[in-house]
């Protein structure tokens, strides 16, 4: 039976609406209800998905203009309203025959909400077919402008235009709405770099090696997706983002030490940190959540790791007395810094909140700080650009921890951190084709 796909995108918007789940985690529900195994058929629901969302504001914004009353917008049913969602994407943002995109979705409409649903929603996306978008930005204030135009909050645009030049600002919103570039960890534990590159290639897998890092290669091109290569399932490699590799790479472990990595799963980090140190010493790996370590536990057998020693417990008690040669937190943050990878957190996460977070990530650092010995090193990072989880964490530390000093968070990719941090390292998407990212360093002193 053929999948239809705007379909299949609208329920998977609404499950996104009515529950917690990520755009993945909710992709994969509905994918799974209707047995769709062609990973074509699933790659064409995710890049739908995520771009609609990515594209929220903006879709919403071009529907509220194409109503009588924009007030009305908020009493649209949210399946009915996801549905128009889909219709205005592929209306504005894609290059198909306006009247098959709209006739689809009413078609849909009708049969899941009856003929009165279809008749607004066949109105509605008529008029929309008509409306300039250059009309929608006219209207609108300059701060409104550049969410619409560029699918980001106004309160971000703000906080980015306090730390950022203007041009910068545009560019970082820009690449925020490109699909990210993959990498890859080559698992030196079970395959040599150059035979995994070999393989790869032989599976029409075009890759970049990372000037920095041998083991991190960049796809450029591949005709499958990575995880369906059977390189991938044996374990010979492991998806990681740019910037989580530099993080392990600024702990710098080595060979038969102790360390304790507080925030593990899902483990991007922890694995590479016993691959590293090529299975020895000692690593202690900590997660809060049962289902998440036991997910990573699975990946540890895949990759053939043996140094690593899982633990699911609250690690602002952890219930260890050894110190431990270096300690990484790597805490909850806002993910502020990962929009491009995960859009659905642009329009979930409030600002307001904020203390939240930053409560937390202040007693973690405290927490991992008490189990690092003299000598020993403390690493600390984020995937957000927000100075509240970074500078003034760091700063606040030095001030209150006189025992440990903070050192360069080497190697030097990036650029310094604000407020005086010029030890510290911070990574935007537009400029190091990572995550926003921010790192720093600090050494436990006598």
């Amino acid at each position: 039976m053929a999948v239809n796909k705007e379909l299949v995108a609208g329920e998977v918007l609404d499950l996104i609406e009515k529950s917690n789940l990520s755009e993945r985690q909710a992709i994969k529900q509905i994918v799974k209800k209707y047995k769709i195994t062609d990973w074509k058929i699933r790659g064409g629901i995710h890049a739908l998905v995520f771009e609609i969302i990515r594209k929220y504001n903006g879709i919403d914004e071009i529907i509220k203009y194409s109503l009588k009353d924009k007030k009305s917008f908020k009493r649209i049913e949210i399946p009915i309203k996801n549905l128009l969602r889909i219709g205005v994407y592929e209306l504005k943002f894609m290059e198909i025959v306006p009247a098959k995109i709209t006739n689809e979705i009413v078609e849909i409409t009708k049969q899941k909400f009856g003929k009165n649903k279809s008749k607004f929603v066949n109105a509605l996306l008529k008029n929309i077919e008509k409306t300039d978008l250059n009309d929608i930005e006219d209207h609108l204030n300059e701060r409104n402008r550049l969410s619409f135009k560029y699918f980001h909050p106004n309160w971000y645009i703000e906080y980015l235009e306090k730390i950022l030049d203007r041009d910068s600002v545009i560019s970082f919103l820009k690449e925020n709405n490109k699909v990210p570039p993959i990498y890859i960890r080559v698992n030196t534990l079970k395959i040599r770099i150059d035979r995994l590159i070999g393989i790869l290639k032989n599976n029409k897998v075009e890759l970049e090696q990372d000037p920095y890092f041998p083991e991190i290669l960049k796809v450029t091109k591949t005709k499958k997706p990575m995880t369906r290569l059977k390189s991938y399932k044996k374990g010979l490699f492991y998806i990681q983002t740019k910037s989580s590799a530099v993080v392990t790479h600024v702990l710098d472990p080595q060979a038969n030490e102790y360390i304790l990595d507080i925030c593990a799963a899902p483990g991007g980090k922890t694995t590479h940190i016993a691959q590293l140190m090529k299975n020895t010493g000692k690593i202690l790996a900590l997660d809060l959540s049962y289902r998440r370590i036991m997910e990573l536990k699975l990946k540890l057998k895949l990759l053939n790791i043996k140094n690593i020693e899982l633990i699911q417990t609250d690690s602002l008690n952890i219930p260890i007395r050894k110190k431990a040669d270096r300690v990484l937190v790597d805490p909850p943050c806002t993910g502020t810094g990962a929009y491009g990878s995960r859009p659905l957190a642009r329009w979930k996460i409030n600002i307001k909140y904020l203390s939240n977070y930053t409560n937390l990530q202040w007693k973690l650092l405290a927490s991992g700080a008490s189990h690092v010995k003299y000598g020993g090193t403390l690493v600390y990072s984020t995937c957000s650009i927000l100075i509240e989880e970074n500078e003034t964490i760091v700063k606040k530390f030095l001030e209150q921890y006189p025992d440990f000093q903070i050192i360069p968070a080497l190697p030097q990719i990036g650029m310094k951190g604000f407020m005086d941090c010029e030890n510290c390292k911070r990574l935007f998407p537009h400029l190091h084709e990572s995550e926003g990212f921010f790192i720093a360093k600090f050494q436990k002193i006598e």
